[in-house]
Parts: structure tokens; C-alpha cells; sequence
């Protein structure tokens, strides 16, 4: 419920081209995705390929 708040602040500030640097497990990103772009990185891979399982439908 926080995350989903917090993303909504951060809307306003948004275009529609997205990165987000430090993602960890995407909790932020799942409310990104109607963007026309997002871009999510990480430094660690753990995290990394927890991305790629859970936002591989999004993927284009």
C-alpha cells in the first residue's frame, strides 16, 4: 500500500520515459509500467534476475 502511495507521488515528476536505478525487487517499478518506456537496473544480480522472471511480460 505504501509502495502503490509513493508511486503515485512520484508520477507527477515522471515522463514518459522511465529509470529507475536501484530497483531491487521492483516494488515501484510494477506501478511504472504504463509508461511508454522504463528502464530498471540494479547492482546486484540477485535482484536482478528477480527482475527478468517478474517483468518478463513486460519486456518488448
Amino acid at each position: 500500500m505504501y509502495n502503490a502511495w509513493l508511486a503515485t507521488q512520484l508520477r507527477l515528476f515522471l515522463g514518459h520515459v522511465v529509470l529507475e536505478v536501484g530497483v531491487g525487487p521492483g516494488n515501484i517499478t510494477q506501478f511504472l509500467l504504463d509508461r511508454d518506456h522504463v528502464i530498471v537496473t540494479d547492482i546486484d544480480d540477485t535482484y536482478l534476475a528477480m527482475l527478468r522472471t517478474r517483468f518478463q511480460k513486460a519486456v518488448r
